[in-house]
C-alpha cells in the first residue's frame, strides 16, 4: 500500500502519515478511524489524539506538517516523546531511488496484546496554545496473564536539549509487578535520571522535575485501573471518581444570553441608549480595512528612528540639554542624562532612510558604561538600601488604632507581579513638519497615559467593601532599576483590594469561620464613610451580595463542593464569594473634565468631536448613543471626528474607566444646553467643580461616585500538576443602564474576566538579575487563551439601581481578585487534608 506526502492510512493497529499531512487533518483521520478499531489496537492512538487537542492552536494545526515538527528535534516538541515511547517509525526516500512498495506485514505489527496502556501529558503555562513546560509520552505493555511489566518506554520532553528517553529507570521495571513497590522504585529511580541543575535554561528546575514525578504517578494510575485490584481498594476507588468527574472538554460555552439592559417601553426607536449598538470601527476591523499608523504610506523624503537604550540598569551616561518630561511632576526623561537607571532606558536614537536600515545602525552603536552600585531589582532590594521615591510614605488612618490593646494578631505577606498590556498595536507615531508656519502634525498610537498617582489610588481602596473601624495603611514607592510603567487597569485599586481580602481570610482562618461570613458581617451600609471620608451614595452592595448568594445558588453548591472534594483524592474544587468596591474619578482634580465639539450642519447632520482616544472599547460609539438621545436624531445622521489637539485641546487621559462619564456629560450638557442656539460649532468643558477642595484636605469626596459588584467564582485544581479550571462564575453589577454597558457590555467582561485570570494565575513579568526584561513576547509571557474561560459564565444587572452621577446612570465596576484567593484557600485545604 503506498500513501503519498498528504494522505494518511489506517492500517489495522498502525497508522501510516504522510510527513506532509497537516496535524488537523491527522487528528480527524485518528477520530474517523480509532472507533472502529478493537480495545487492543487503539492505546498509542487515543494518546496521540488527546496530545493533538493541546497541540498549538486551530490556525497552527491547519498549516503544520508532522513532517516539520518531527524534524526539528525540539526538546519542548509535543509529538516526539509520544512517537518514541510507541516505537514509531519513518520511513525515508532520497532523490533519484525508486519508489519501494512493502507488504503491510512488513510495515507493521500485527500481533495484538491485551494489555498495553499508553498515555501522553503535556503540562505548559496555559491549556492550549502554548509550549509545554514539561511534556511526556509512556508506554506499557504486561503478560497476558499476569501483572508483570514486559515492555515499558518513558519518554520526556523539557528537561533538557533533547527529548530524553529515561532508559535506565524504564529497564529497572522490566518483569515487576505493578504495585506500589514497583511505583517507589520508578519514583526513586526517575528523580536521580531526570536532575536539572540550577540555572538551566527554561528555569523553575524543582517544578519541572516535580512534573515528571506526577506523569509518573498518574500513568501508574491509568495502567492500574483496568487491572482492578493492583491498586488496592482504597486507592483504586480514590482514582476511579478522579476519572469520571469533570472530563475535559475544549468547548466552553456561556449559560444564557448576554444580559440586557432595561429599556422603557416609551422610550423612542431612533434612542439606543440602552440598546445594543454595533461598534463603529467592527467591520472595518473585521475586513482590514481599518488603517493604523504602520499601514501608512510612506512620504517623500521620510526619515525612520530607531531608539539606542541602555544595556546596564544602573551606569552613568550624559545628553545635554533639558528634556524631562512629565504631566505634573517632570520625572520622565526622553534622554537618559548624568546615569541610567535601567536596562532598556533610551540614551540616544538613530534615523535612516528606511525602518531596517535604522535598526541596523543601532546595533552598530557601542556604548560604554561604568557600572554602579547598588542594582536595585526587587522590592527586598530597594528596602534594603533604603530606596524609596518619598521620605514618609502615604499615610492613611481612622478610627483609634492600637495595636497593643488588639485581642488577634495575625501578621502577614502578601506578593503580586505586573502585568503586561500586551498590545496587538505596536507603540509608533509619525511627525510631519509644515516648514510655512513652524508647526508639527504628530499622529501617534497613544492614550495619552500621563502621570497619575497610583499609590494614593491603592491607599484609598485598601478598604474595598468593607467598614472597617479602627484602621492604618502607609504605602510607599520603591525605587528600582527597572523600567517605569504605566498603570494596568485600576491604578493600584485591585492590588489594593487583593490586599484586604487577604486580609479577611486570614482573619476568618484564625477565627475559625466561614471567610464568606465574615465578608458579608463586615459590608458597608448606604450612606456609610469609607476611609477616605466619601459618603457611599447608591451603593446597594447588600442587596448584589444576596442577589448572588440566590443567582449562584450558592450553599448548594457550597455542599456539592465538599461531596466532590470527599470523592476525589487528586483534584480538588472550591468555591468563594467577593465583593468589590471601585472609586471613578482621577485623584488629580483638574484631570476630571472632559471637552466636546458639535458641528450642526443645515442638512441635519452632526459632526461631533470629543477628547477621548477610542481603543477598541467602544467610546465612539457610546458618544454617538448620548447624542442621538440629545438631539433626538437616529445615529446614521451623526459622525465621529478624529480626536485631535485642534479640535478639543487640554483633554484628560482616556484612563480611569471615566472616559464616558467624562466626555458623554460634556456633550449632554452642551446639546441640552445649546441646542436651541443657532450657530454651527460650539465647544463645552465638563468638570467637576467639588474635587478641589476636598482633595486639598485629602478628606470627603475623593472621586465622582462609587460603584460595586459580588462575584462568585468556582475553581477546580489538579494536584498532581497545578492545573487550573474555572468551572462556573457568577457576577452582579450594582448598575441599571445603559451606556456603558451596551457597547462594552457582555464582551468587555469576558476580557475583564481574562485580565484578572491572568493578574492572579498566570502572567508572570520575568527578570534577569540585571533587570533586563526575559519575558517580551507571546513565547514566554502567557496571557489567558479560549480554554481559560469557565463553562459557565454568568453575568447579571442589579434592577432599580440608578446613578444620578455619571452619563444617563452608567456604571463601572471591577472583579477580578476572586480566584485567586479560592486557590490559595484550596492549596491549604490540601495540606490540611494531607
Amino acid at each position: 500500500l503506498l500513501c503519498c506526502g498528504r494522505q494518511t492510512c489506517t492500517l489495522f493497529a498502525g497508522f501510516q502519515v504522510g510527513a506532509s499531512c497537516r496535524i488537523a487533518q491527522v487528528k480527524t483521520e485518528l477520530q474517523r478511524a480509532v472507533p472502529k478499531l478493537k480495545r487492543s489496537q487503539v492505546a498509542p492512538f487515543v494518546a496521540l489524539m488527546e496530545q493533538l487537542r493541546w497541540f498549538g492552536g486551530s490556525q497552527v494545526r491547519n498549516v503544520a506538517a508532522i513532517g516539520g515538527n518531527i524534524m526539528t528535534a525540539s526538546p519542548l516538541s509535543d509529538l516526539n516523546p509520544l512517537l518514541l515511547a510507541s516505537r514509531a517509525s519513518l520511513t525515508f526516500s532520497s532523490i533519484g531511488d525508486s519508489l519501494k512498495v512493502y507488504r503491510i506485514s512488513q510495515l507493521l505489527n500485527t500481533v495484538h496484546r491485551l494489555l498495553e496502556f499508553m498515555m501522553a501529558f503535556k503540562q505548559g503555562q496555559r491549556r492550549e496554545d502554548d509550549m509545554a513546560v514539561v511534556n511526556a509520552a509512556m508506554r506499557a505493555r504486561f503478560g497476558l496473564e499476569t501483572s508483570r511489566v514486559t515492555e515499558l518506554e518513558m519518554v520526556f520532553g523539557g528537561m533538557g536539549n533533547r527529548t530524553l528517553t529515561v532508559a535506565r529507570t524504564a529497564s529497572l521495571l522490566i518483569g515487576k509487578l505493578w504495585n506500589s513497590e514497583l511505583l517507589e522504585v520508578a519514583t526513586n529511580s526517575l528523580l536521580q535520571e531526570i536532575q536539572l541543575p540550577g540555572g538551566s535554561p527554561g528555569g523553575m528546575e524543582t517544578y519541572r522535575c516535580s512534573l515528571c514525578l506526577s506523569f509518573l504517578f498518574k500513568f501508574y494510575l491509568h495502567a492500574g485501573v483496568p487491572q482492578g485490584n493492583i491498586l488496592g481498594p482504597v486507592l483504586f476507588l480514590v482514582f476511579i471518581n478522579d476519572l469520571s468527574h469533570s472530563p475535559e472538554n475544549p468547548l466552553y460555552l456561556f449559560a444564557g444570553d448576554p444580559p440586557s439592559a432595561e429599556v422603557p417601553t416609551t422610550q423612542a426607536s431612533e434612542d439606543l441608549v440602552g440598546r445594543p449598538v454595533e461598534h463603529l470601527s467592527a467591520a472595518r476591523h473585521a475586513t482590514g480595512e481599518a488603517v493604523f499608523i504602520s499601514d501608512e504610506v510612506s512620504r517623500r523624503g521620510e526619515l525612520h528612528l530607531a531608539l539606542i537604550t541602555s544595556t546596564k540598569p544602573h551606569a552613568p551616561a550624559d545628553v545635554p540639554g533639558n528634556n524631562q518630561i512629565g504631566i505634573t511632576i517632570k520625572d520622565e526623561e526622553v534622554f537618559a542624562k548624568d546615569k541610567v537607571t535601567c536596562v532598556g532606558q533610551v540614551i540616544g536614537a538613530v534615523a535612516a532612510d528606511s525602518a531596517e536600515l535604522a535598526r541596523r545602525a543601532v546595533s552598530e552603536v557601542q556604548v560604554t558604561y561604568a557600572d554602579l552600585e547598588p542594582v536595585i531589582i526587587t522590592i527586598e532590594d530597594a528596602i534594603k538600601n533604603e530606596s524609596f521615591y518619598e521620605a514618609e510614605g502615604l499615610t492613611l488612618e481612622n478610627g483609634n488604632f492600637d495595636i497593643l490593646s488588639v485581642h488577634l494578631f495575625t501578621p502577614g505577606e502578601v506578593r503580586l507581579g505586573g502585568q503586561e498590556h500586551f498590545y496587538l498595536e505596536t507603540q509608533a507615531a509619525i511627525a510631519i513638519p509644515n516648514l510655512e508656519n513652524g508647526t508639527m502634525e504628530i499622529t501617534a498610537t497613544t492614550q495619552n497615559l500621563d502621570y497619575v498617582q497610583v499609590m494614593l489610588r491603592a491607599v484609598i481602596h485598601t478598604d474595598n467593601s468593607y467598614r472597617i473601624s479602627n484602621i492604618s495603611i502607609c504605602g510607599r514607592v520603591c525605587r528600582t532599576n527597572l523600567p517605569s510603567n504605566t498603570a494596568f487597569r485600576g491604578f493600584g485599586a485591585p492590588q489594593a483590594m487583593f490586599i484586604t481580602e487577604t486580609i479577611i481570610s486570614e482573619v476568618s482562618t484564625a477565627c475559625i469561620l466561614p471567610p464568606e461570613q465574615v465578608r458579608e458581617l463586615n459590608l458597608y451600609n448606604e450612606g456609610d464613610q469609607a476611609i477616605t471620608g466619601q459618603v457611599l451614595e447608591n451603593f446597594p452592595i447588600h442587596r448584589c451580595w444576596e442577589e448572588c448568594l440566590k443567582s449562584s445558588d450558592f450553599h448548594q453548591r457550597q455542599n456539592d463542593v465538599t461531596t466532590f472534594n470527599r470523592q476525589n483524592r487528586w483534584k480538588k474544587r472550591g468555591i468563594s464569594m467577593l465583593p468589590t468596591k471601585f472609586s471613578l474619578g482621577f485623584n488629580a482634580f483638574f484631570l476630571n473634565q472632559g471637552g466636546a465639539l458639535v458641528h450642526i450642519y443645515t442638512d441635519g447632520s452632526v459632526l461631533l468631536a470629543h477628547g477621548g482616544i477610542e481603543m477598541g472599547q467602544g467610546l465612539h460609539t457610546k458618544m454617538i448613543q448620548v447624542a442621538g438621545r440629545c438631539l433626538g436624531l437616529p445615529v446614521s445622521r451623526i459622525r465621529i471626528a478624529d480626536t485631535c489637539t485642534n479640535s478639543v485641546p487640554n483633554a484628560s487621559a482616556t484612563a480611569a474607566s471615566f472616559s464616558t462619564d467624562l466626555y458623554g456629560m460634556a456633550l449632554m450638557v452642551l446639546l441640552y444646553n445649546c441646542y436651541a442656539m443657532i450657530r454651527l460649532a460650539f465647544l463645552f468643558l465638563c468638570s467637576d467643580p467639588e474635587l478641589l477642595q476636598r482633595m486639598k484636605e485629602c478628606f470627603g469626596k475623593t472621586c465622582q461616585y462609587v460603584s460595586c459588584g459580588v462575584a462568585c467564582s468556582e475553581v477546580e485544581i489538579d494536584c498532581l500538576t497545578g492545573s487550573i479550571k474555572v468551572t462556573q462564575y457568577y457576577i452582579f453589577f450594582g448598575v441599571l443602564l445603559p451606556v456603558h454597558w451596551i457597547c462594552r457590555g457582555f464582551f468587555q467582561i469576558e476580557g475583564a474576566f481574562a485580565q484578572g485570570f491572568g493578574l492572579f494565575l498566570l502572567e508572570e513579568l520575568q527578570y534577569s538579575h540585571l533587570g533586563e526584561l526575559r519575558s517580551k513576547g507571546p513565547g514566554i509571557y502567557k496571557i489567558p487563551a479560549a480554554g481559560d474561560i469557565p463553562r459557565e459564565l454568568h453575568v447579571s444587572l442589579l434592577s432599580k439601581s440608578e446613578n444620578p452621577r455619571a452619563i444617563f446612570s452608567s456604571k463601572v465596576q471591577k472583579l477580578r481578585f476572586c480566584k485567586f484567593l479560592l486557590l490559595k484557600y484550596q492549596i491549604i485545604l490540601i495540606y490540611i487534608n494531607r
